[in-house]
């Protein structure tokens, strides 16, 4: 009998994509034919950069019904806040409510820890990793690179790092867009020829020219 070996496979990046991907490689995944290893250099996988800790007062953009890693399921999350009775702090009711990105990236958490248990009940190894991927090469596998010096070697990778370095897709100037202050004439003028102007852009060039005249740029947008 031919014994096959398993596929280790690499994700690198450890927010909501890790999380939606990695309940479904224990969900379809087989024992013996299947490691996972995720690399997450803030050492915590489920929040990620958007739905991390550090404030309770930014909320979602979506109503807590449409939030869900799990995509046969778009409710998932407005279940899990019922289950712990959280849908009492929402005078709305829960359906229409916009709950905080620091609860989503609880529910982020609970929901990996609960794919870690049911990995362990299936012999799937899942390694977690928590060392920043700096480099990536192909050759007879794929070879990752850590800020440390160490490479490890996997038959397949997957990138779960959400937004990467700003790029000037529209191609308004020929070269990779870089954050920057702007000034009012700069955005009209980026404006007029139909390009792309940055949210974040628009904040820092408002929180200058508000604390300039001493004023408190909270709550503006």
């Amino acid at each position: 009998m031919k014994h096959h070996s398993p596929v280790s496979v690499a994700v690198v990046g450890g927010g909501a994509a890790c999380v939606s991907l990695v309940h479904y490689l224990v969900e379809n995944g087989s024992p013996g034919l299947l490691q996972v290893t995720v690399f997450e250099a803030n050492g915590l996988v489920g929040p990620g950069v958007a739905y991390q800790q550090d404030s309770h007062v930014l909320l979602l953009n979506r109503v807590a019904q449409s939030m869900s890693v799990i995509a046969e399921d778009a409710a998932h999350f407005r279940k899990w806040l019922c289950s712990r009775s959280i849908h009492d702090l929402f005078y709305d009711g829960i359906h229409q409510s916009f709950p905080s990105r620091s609860l989503f990236g609880t529910y982020l958490r609970d929901v990996f820890e609960r794919t870690l248990l049911k990995a362990d009940q299936k012999s799937l190894p899942i390694e977690i990793v928590n060392k920043e991927v700096i480099h990536i090469q192909k050759k007879d596998q794929y070879h990752l690179m850590t800020r440390d010096g160490e490479s490890s070697a996997f038959d397949l990778v997957i990138l779960c790092i959400g937004h990467t370095s700003p790029i000037d897709y529209f191609n308004n100037d020929q070269t990779s867009y870089q954050p920057r202050f702007l000034t009012k004439q700069a955005i009209t003028d980026i404006l007029q020829k139909r390009g792309v102007v940055k949210l974040y852009d628009i904040v820092r060039l408002l929180r200058r020219e508000l604390r300039q005249h001493g004023e408190d740029w909270h709550g503006c947008l």
